[in-house]
């Protein structure tokens, strides 16, 4: 209603704008013409006072009044057809005028069917304030964010509200700087310091800078499941030149989460990928020979059979075999980890997993069968 009401407000001031100078215009000359004709009446009643003063009025006296009387016949014709221009006039003035008031609501009112939403209701700001945060769209949200915490800065969920926001923005610095507000008010757990270490990281072009590593480190520690922290620490050891560990952990990582495919995928390539490295890594007179490798890896059997060792260190040991195309003595020391994990069900998950990623039974049997 409001929409149409300033609508016939501004349509009675645009028609008056028209309208207005028109009329002007049009009585302009009627006020000139009477004004020219009483002038020669005037002239004309001055010769014939000067005429009875005399009484024989000179030539040029009644000449003079001659001219005058023509001047004036001639203005007295002019004016008689005036009424008939004055009503073309009115005419004209009506058409433009009647072309205005018609013209431009009809003009506006197509523009606006064309052009404009007239199907949808009224949504007045009061409205638009009342929406929830999930219907606005991500910049208002952004601007009701720090309005509010402006006037609220000990609100924990409005800044954890807002860091997401800006992680969907891609911005990580402003990310970070909210993340520390969340971390000022409700203090330090291992999703708000790893959260903050990722917004650090990108920040840093994706290099893990030294204060990311302490976070990640302490979420690590208060939290050894979270898989993480332990991703961003194994990305700082690869980037440090220490592939070595950065393996260690993420063959600790593949025995988490065995049952999503995705996860063995993305495990099974990062091990790859720096087992190739650990060894391109050092030069051909650095590199072990075949006879220290074994005896590494005897080594760290004898120490596992003693019981000492961990389900990480069991998966290491077989995956050593597999690399070392000795697939009979992964078998044995899969069975041998299955005996002392025995009383707990996860370990044996892990392990399962394991032996069904590296293929181990099927090998030991086509090695069977070949021999």
């Amino acid at each position: 209603m409001l929409f149409w009401i300033s609508s016939l407000i501004l349509l009675f001031v645009a028609s008056l704008c028209v309208v207005l100078p028109l009329a002007k215009k049009n009585a302009a000359p009627a006020e000139d013409s009477t004004s020219s004709l009483d002038f020669y009446k005037d002239q004309i009643k001055q010769i014939d006072q000067e005429i009875e003063r005399e009484k024989k009025p000179s030539a040029a006296l009644l000449s003079e009044r001659a001219e005058i009387a023509r001047r004036m016949l001639r203005e007295a014709r002019r004016e008689a057809k005036n009424p008939k221009q004055g009503a073309q006039g009115r005419s004209s003035l009506i058409t433009t005028s009647l072309a205005a008031v018609l013209g431009v609501p009809l003009l506006s009112i197509s523009l606006y069917f064309a052009l404009g939403a007239s199907g949808q209701p009224d949504f007045p700001l009061s409205a638009r304030a009342n929406l929830s945060l999930e219907e606005k769209p991500v910049e208002d949200l952004v601007q009701v964010a720090e309005r509010h915490l402006a006037k609220n800065p000990n609100d924990a969920k409005g800044w954890r509200l807002l860091a997401d926001v800006y992680g969907r923005l891609n911005k990580p610095g402003d990310r970070a700087r909210a993340l520390r507000q969340v971390m000022r008010i409700d203090g330090e757990t291992p999703e708000l310091l790893t959260d903050l270490g990722e917004a650090l990281t990108i920040i840093a072009g994706n290099i893990v800078p030294a204060e990311a590593r302490q976070m990640f480190d302490k979420a690590a520690s208060q939290q050894p499941n979270f898989p993480k922290p332990q991703i961003f620490i194994a990305l700082a050891l690869d980037q440090e030149g220490k592939p070595e560990e950065a393996l260690r952990i993420w063959e600790g990582l593949a025995q988490l989460n065995t049952n999503n495919p995705r996860w063995a995928k993305l495990t099974s390539d990062q091990i790859a990928r720096l087992q190739q490295k650990a060894g391109l890594l050092q030069g051909e007179s650095e590199r072990p020979g075949l006879q220290e490798i074994n005896a590494m890896v005897e080594g760290l059997a004898s120490r596992l059979e003693d019981g000492e060792g961990t389900v990480q260190e069991w998966s290491r040991l077989i995956r050593s075999y597999m690399v070392l195309d000795e697939p009979v003595k992964a078998s044995l020391a899969l069975e041998q980890a299955k005996k002392q994990y025995a009383q707990a069900p996860d370990e044996l998950q892990r392990l399962d997993a394991l032996a069904k990623q590296l293929n181990v039974a099927d090998i030991v049997r086509s090695q069977g069968a070949s021999e």
